[in-house]
């Protein structure tokens, strides 16, 4: 499975695997991996796409990055995923310890490693379709961050994912005012929104302070 990947030489810390945007594995996460092995954290962004049409989509271009999607089949991609992170856990520079980072189209997989028990923590940044998994939880730490003004996730879903969450202990779900979907690509100008997208950084370091303990 194609990835960006970046091992840290320091001690054993928690490992991060992120499962990229319907765009792929663009420059900006590409940075974010090296980013997360310099602060600790072996990382690898992985190419969920690679089986059906590998490579990256400009920001530009949704109509073909979404087509290209739909092309991927769901329980593949998972098993795909599952190998991803046997692969970063058995790593010298890992703890064990695997959180999952889902970006829109990574969310809904990310949460489906954290209910099958693969994840040690799930994360997703403006992570679609989690409104219908909701009929399992993951038992592992969760963070999530949606934008207020995101048009393509009602704000009944989120309100749904706060309900469902809302006695889970290690769970947070955060809403950014005036952020909209895919404010954490960085490389997207009109989508990118620096508050919300440092938040949801924050969010991932908070999460892996708990599987280092």
């Amino acid at each position: 499975m194609p990835a960006a990947v970046a091992l840290s030489q320091g001690v054993a810390a928690p490992a991060v695997l992120i499962i990229p945007a319907i765009f792929g594995v663009g420059p900006d996460n590409r940075a974010r991996v090296q980013e997360l092995a310099a602060s600790g954290h072996s990382a690898a962004c992985v190419d969920p796409f690679w089986r059906v049409e590998p490579g990256v989509y400009p920001y530009t271009d949704v109509t073909g990055a979404l087509i290209r999607a739909r092309r991927v089949d769901p329980q593949q991609l998972l098993q795909d995923l599952v190998d991803a992170v046997d692969s970063l856990r058995s790593e010298a520079s890992c703890n064990g310890r695997v959180a999952v980072v889902g970006i829109c189209f990574g969310g809904r997989a990310a949460w489906k490693l954290g209910t099958s028990g693969v994840a040690d923590a799930v994360i997703a940044w403006h992570g679609g379709g989690l409104g219908g998994e909701l009929s399992r939880i993951p038992e592992c730490p969760i963070d999530l961050h949606f934008g207020a003004s995101d048009t393509m996730i009602p704000a009944e879903e989120i309100a749904a994912i706060q309900d469902a969450l809302a006695l889970h202990p290690h769970a947070d779900v955060h809403v950014h005012a005036d952020a909209n979907h895919g404010f954490t690509h960085r490389d997207a100008p009109p989508r990118y929104q620096a508050t919300a997208n440092s938040a949801a950084e924050t969010g991932l370091a908070r999460v892996l302070g708990l599987l280092s303990a």
